[in-house]
């Protein structure tokens, strides 16, 4: 019982549970989670959209306030350079979601908006409205604040590296009760089943890609043999370290996305889409507070819940994973540093991109050079190499970005297996590091072979909710441990 470990302990016993449920009580299980992401989802989705405001405001203000200067942890210097530390937080925290969504976010909401018709001037200047909203500072405040949090309290103040240290200014002496143990379980079960959840998403796409550019068959074989292969190099990975594995992937990662990036404004309409890249960021910062607080005015209530209100119960969802992992690499940065670099860099990346891809893939679409509505509709994983097709050099950058889908999967991967192992672990260990690497690729398998996707996107998205009351908590406890340091 010495080396007895309450929290990995308990943490893998709920998986293994959570996924015997699934394979045994599928259509029940299925319901019990719809009913529940109905009720605090849908029914609460004002919660959802005001916290996230109240943390923008959060953010800004520190920027700005007496604390602005204070350093995360002992360093008196960063200890990453800023491109690496930015690769790292951009590789974790969303490279999967911009390859995805590149072309297929803008031109669907292009295609088929939630109000007015569709392939119009106005549905075009919505479908910005509406990507650049969902990617932008909505998704990163959430990172940033968790980050910036768990780095006061565990870089600065020197606790130990859990989830709930967060909660000191609370719990005092009661650091190591069950009801903390509790909130890391939560938030290592959180972490493994969104890493997992996206694994298996991502496992479509780059079949699709291998199809595509090899006929190599679109099958379950093919899709287990792709998770494989992402958990091993997963595993080497973590087991190299952040100052080899994950630092040295993640700077190639964003090297291949400049070159996809600058590619696309070179061989795309190169004007149109420095002039939308102008307009849409403005008209983003202008109607700014406006559409961080739009409910009711845009879409059905069953579109919000599958368009904005999912993506910010998903961002909250992540945020004990990408939070963690972003304050780990932040040790040495100011407070003001740390905000521009985790909220304004990566938004302004993500407008970017969003207008490349999607700008000429709904340019080209205006004027008949190519028609992605069918894949749009239904084979939306293979849309980005559908839509490479139609410029030169084709069949290379399809292969730098199927190399660049890999490389993010095994950077989340790790980058969450690192995680979850300092977060259950008091003491690193080789053989903890390979079974959490592993136990991701477990449920992504399982996943895979239960066709639980949707029921695991639903279980991520209701872990939200009490993630959302304990940003809350935190939040407030992190303001009063505020006003005891000197200015």
């Amino acid at each position: 019982m010495k080396n007895f470990n309450p929290i990995a302990v308990l943490s893998s016993l709920l998986v293994f549970l959570i996924l015997i449920s699934f394979k045994i009580f599928p259509k029940i299980t299925l319901s019990a989670l719809s009913w529940v992401k109905t009720v605090f989802v849908l029914n609460i989705s004002w919660f959802y959209v005001l916290v996230i405001f109240c943390l923008f405001c959060c953010c800004i203000y520190l920027i700005f306030s007496p604390y602005a200067k204070k350093r995360l942890g002992s360093l008196s210097q960063p200890k990453y350079s800023t491109f690496t530390w930015i690769a790292m937080l951009f590789s974790a925290g969303m490279g999967t979601g911009l390859l995805f969504s590149g072309v297929y976010e803008p031109l669907h909401h292009y295609l088929f908006p939630p109000v007015g018709a569709g392939s119009t001037p106005e549905a075009m200047d919505l479908s910005f409205q509406l990507t650049i909203l969902h990617w932008g500072f909505s998704g990163w405040v959430v990172y940033t604040i968790m980050g910036l949090v768990f780095s006061y309290f565990c870089l600065y103040k020197g606790y130990p590296f859990r989830i709930s240290c967060m909660l000191y200014p609370f719990l005092k002496e009661k650091i190591n009760s069950p009801l903390a143990w509790c909130i890391d379980i939560l938030s290592i079960i959180a972490i493994l089943f969104g890493v997992a959840t996206t694994l298996g998403r991502g496992t479509i796409q780059i079949n699709s890609g291998l199809k595509h550019l090899f006929d190599i068959p679109f099958s379950g074989t093919v899709q287990a043999i792709i998770i494989v292969v992402i958990t091993l190099c997963a595993t080497l990975s973590v087991l190299s370290g952040l100052q080899r594995g994950i630092r040295r992937l993640s700077e190639i990662n964003i090297v291949l996305c400049f070159i996809l990036l600058v590619f696309m404004f070179v061989a795309g309409p190169t004007i149109y889409l420095f002039n939308a890249f102008v307009e849409y960021t403005g008209a983003y910062l202008q109607n700014l507070i406006s559409d961080m607080t739009r409910i009711n005015s845009l879409g059905s209530a069953e579109w919000r819940s599958q368009w904005t209100i999912l993506y910010w119960a998903w961002w909250i969802a992540w945020a004990p994973f990408v939070g963690t992992f972003i304050a780990r690499i932040s040790e040495g940065r100011t407070v003001r540093e740390f905000i521009i670099g985790t909220l304004m860099v990566p938004s302004l990346i993500s407008i970017l991109w969003f207008v490349a891809f999607g700008g000429t893939a709904i340019e080209q679409h205006m004027t008949g050079a190519m028609n992605l509505e069918p894949f749009v509709q239904t084979e939306y994983s293979i849309l980005v190499f559908k839509f490479l097709e139609h410029f030169p050099l084709a069949q290379t950058m399809s292969y730098i970005t199927l190399i660049a889908v890999i490389l993010f999967f095994i950077t989340s991967s790790d980058s969450a297996s690192y995680i979850v192992h300092n977060l259950a672990s008091t003491k690193p260990k080789v053989s903890r590091k390979i079974y959490w690497a592993f136990l991701e690729g477990i449920i992504a398998l399982v996943v895979l072979f239960l066709g639980g996707i949707k029921s695991l996107e639903l279980l991520v998205i209701i872990t939200a909710f009490p993630f959302t009351v304990f940003v809350c908590i935190i939040v407030y406890g992190f303001f009063k441990e505020l006003k005891k340091l000197p200015n």
